[in-house]
């Protein structure tokens, strides 16, 4: 019998979110594992010029949005450049 978590609908803006600073990135946790059954996480970000963490994976997936300026990260091998607007 697979039994999932119970999901409960949950609301939060960037400023009523827990903030986190970390490796130079202001972290709003918008939505845990926890509130999603395990499903996902969802995190708003600050990322100053020049911060971020050091090269690394994950074994689940990871998307961004990109709402302002840009990011150059490294997936698959490739260095990939992301514009205000790009997911």
């Amino acid at each position: 019998m697979n039994e999932q978590a119970e999901i409960t609908p949950h609301a939060v803006s960037v400023q009523a979110a827990p903030l986190y600073w970390q490796v130079g990135i202001l972290w709003a946790v918008l939505a845990t594992g926890a509130q999603t059954g395990g499903a996902y996480a969802l995190m708003w970000e600050l990322c100053p010029r020049g911060s971020g963490p050091p090269p690394h994976f994950h074994d689940q997936d990871e998307q961004f949005y990109v709402l302002d300026g840009e990011i150059t990260y490294r997936a698959n091998g490739q260095e990939l450049r992301a514009t205000a607007g790009s997911s």
